[in-house]
């Protein structure tokens, strides 16, 4: 802690022109090996405001052969400008020098690199400066040498490393090693395998413990599944071959990872250029889907200083969440109806604006009485209430976890996940085929897909827990295959595919949740296409002009609706941006677009009595602008890293306690 301090007050008397604002690397930084006998340099980057943050995710970059430890500095650069762009989750890169040992120790015991690396520098750097103790946000790192020293660690040390990047990694198989010439050899190799007295002595038990390949075939599925592995090589590269071999053996072996090769030979250019869609892996691997966990990191932060504001927000979702700890989850198979499949693990409810005729005898078919909730539809006796309830709990419990670090939250929130999702006698079925069921009309409608929105929570919940490694594999490995269901059901039912053509919300909440699914099992690109397609899918349909959402509009819960929809477009839009997709500053020809949409809402937000369209919602426009529109525009501010209230109005004043610990008002969080 001392050590830390001492840092801390050196980095505030640091120039602001190259602290601040932006990270600061500090160069040929000391560690003293006593297994090396010598001093080992080194840079570190430290992002911006680090003096105020802990239990960072930590990457170690190794260089190349002919490197050193200022051959980071272009891919230091990279993440440095996404990080002050709020595009990156904030991290340490760690830049040793190795010299040519390739992270080794050498085969006659005088060079013991790896030794060093694993038993001194790293301790040494988690006592030194502010970085975690989580496998799970520990990162390793390389080029060429580096990349094979990168492999090598993450595949023996998988309890330290839970990430792998490796960039044209050097490795070799046994025929290409011993068909090297003899004076590649001596060049590159000879002081780490030994003197040879001829090419069939290249090749030992030395060599076979020490390359990756042939560690990983030694080593179980579930050991290599630890780490989370991207493997990138180069198409006229020598070291292309084993590479490959590398992603077959992950491939048969069932190890999960990516695998990209790059057009061009081993070189500097190659590498640079597969850096977006690396970082693009990197990211996903520490970032929270919904939320910018680099804010909620401040708020933290803001909380252990016991800054005022956020400290009370915080006393009060503790509060809430010792009385979820007293929460008894109410399965499906607790309802007292029964879906038309007979099936009670099948999700049932009904839908909320439909009432029986009392026109009729037996009250079929129900009626629509549009923006007037029966309270049928909101009983135990479906399950609408008893999943919503659930959803908010899991909520409540995974983000008091996150903010105090106690496991008694983040324990129940997994006890009810295993009730809900896992257990037999108990989980639900991954479809919403009798969702918003109307009796004497249909089994379950399309609009019934929404009702499953709030699921986010649980992947949220998954994905703190697992980055803070409390997450059990076997829950891990049972909700990414019920979620895997699920997606199957979104994409491919009939009726839920009509839920995503609807033209209004329910669209947008359909998108939402397939998106998320997506990223969350590991399959970005086709996230990023559905995000690009709702440029014209959603904005241009959804959206006139003037900025009018018509169909919103026109319901009888007009605020209601307006705001609903434009929140759902909001995250979308956040999650778009992490993928490269800019909807906030997307214009059709005809100037539709989200913008315009929130530029209308905010014309009114001070005369609720202009407001021309029906709002029925209890307390009429101005309660329903208070309750509902003005946290969403709050919210999104945070999300879109927009100032949306141009004057000195504070939304934030109409957010939940839990509200302004996920999305913190940017007037607070940027003073």
């Amino acid at each position: 802690m001392k050590k830390r301090a001492v840092l801390t007050m050196i980095l505030l008397f640091i120039s602001s022109q190259f602290y601040g604002q932006e990270g600061f690397t500090l160069e040929n930084q000391i560690f003293k090996s006593e297994i090396l006998s010598k001093d080992v340099k080194y840079n570190i980057y430290l992002p911006s405001e680090y003096e105020q943050l802990n239990d960072l995710p930590v990457l170690y970059y190794l260089h190349g052969f002919g490197g050193n430890h200022f051959s980071s500095s272009n891919f230091t650069s990279v993440i440095d400008s996404l990080i002050n762009n709020h595009n990156f989750p904030k991290l340490i890169i760690i830049s040793p020098r190795t010299d040519k040992t390739w992270y080794m120790d050498n085969a006659d015991g005088t060079v013991m690199y790896s030794s060093m690396f694993i038993n001194e520098f790293i301790p040494f750097i988690k006592n030194k400066y502010a970085v975690t103790n989580n496998p799970k946000k520990t990162i390793i790192a390389g080029n060429s040498m580096g990349g094979f020293g990168a492999m090598r660690f993450a595949m023996l040390y998988p309890d330290i490393f839970g990430i792998c990047i490796g960039f044209q990694s050097a490795i070799d198989t046994d025929y290409q090693f011993k068909s090297m010439n003899e004076s590649d050899y001596k060049k590159f190799h000879q002081h780490i395998y030994g003197n040879k007295e001829s090419k069939a002595d290249y090749i030992d038990d030395f060599f076979y413990e020490n390359q990756p390949i042939y560690i990983a075939q030694k080593l179980s599925t579930e050991t290599l599944n630890k780490v989370k592995w991207y493997i990138q090589c180069c198409d006229n590269d020598y070291h292309s071959g084993p590479n490959a071999q590398l992603h077959i053996e992950f491939r048969n072996k069932k190890v999960k990872h990516e695998y990209r090769v790059s057009d061009g030979k081993h070189s500097k250019q190659c590498v640079v250029g597969s850096y977006g869609e690396a970082l693009g892996f990197l990211k996903n691997n520490l970032s929270l889907i919904y939320y910018n966990i680099n804010l909620n990191n401040q708020v933290k932060k803001g909380i252990k200083d016991n800054d005022s504001f956020f400290s009370g927000k915080y006393k009060t979702l503790i509060e809430e969440a010792e009385k979820a700890l007293e929460f008894q989850v109410n399965p499906v198979t607790n309802k007292t109806k029964i879906p038309a499949s007979k099936n009670k693990h099948d999700y049932l409810s009904y839908a909320p604006y439909k009432w029986a005729d009392s026109s009729k005898l037996n009250g079929l078919p129900w009626i629509t009485k549009d923006g007037q909730i029966n309270p049928v539809s909101q009983g135990y006796d479906t399950d609408f209430k008893r999943a919503q309830k659930f959803f908010k709990t899991i909520e409540t419990l995974s983000w008091a976890y996150y903010y105090s670090d106690d496991n008694k939250y983040a324990e129940k929130a997994i006890q009810l996940i295993k009730i809900w999702y896992i257990n037999e006698e108990t989980k639900v079925n991954p479809n919403i085929n009798f969702g918003q069921a109307v009796p004497g009309t249909a089994d379950g409608r399309k609009a019934g897909v929404q009702e499953w929105l709030q699921q986010y929570h649980v992947i949220t919940a998954l994905q703190i827990f697992e980055y803070a490694n409390i997450l059990p594999e076997d829950v891990k490995t049972e909700m990414k295959h019920w979620f895997q269901q699920y997606l199957n059901w979104l994409l491919k039912d009939k009726m839920a595919i009509e839920a995503g053509k609807t033209g209004q919300n329910h669209a947008n909440h359909y998108n939402h949740q397939i998106v998320g699914l997506l990223i969350y099992l590991g399959r970005e690109e086709e996230a990023k296409q559905i995000i690009e397609n709702a440029k014209y899918d959603r904005i241009a349909v959804q959206i006139l002009p003037d900025g009018r959402q018509p169909k919103e509009m026109g319901r009888t819960r007009s605020v209601h609706y307006a705001s609903l929809n434009l929140w759902s477009l909001t995250e979308l839009s956040f999650i778009g941006k992490n993928l490269g997709v800019d909807l906030w500053n997307f214009e059709t020809e005809d100037i539709r677009s989200l913008q315009k949409a929130i530029s209308y809402l905010k014309k009114y937000i001070n005369q609720p009595e202009k407001w021309p369209f029906k709002e029925i919602s209890k307390g009429g426009v101005s309660h329903t602008m208070d309750t509902e529109m003005k946290p969403m525009l709050s919210k999104a501010s945070t999300l879109l890293k927009v100032r949306l209230n141009n004057d000195n109005s504070k939304w934030y004043q109409n957010l939940t306690a839990l509200e302004v610990l996920q999305y913190p008002p940017l007037e607070l969080i940027e003073k």
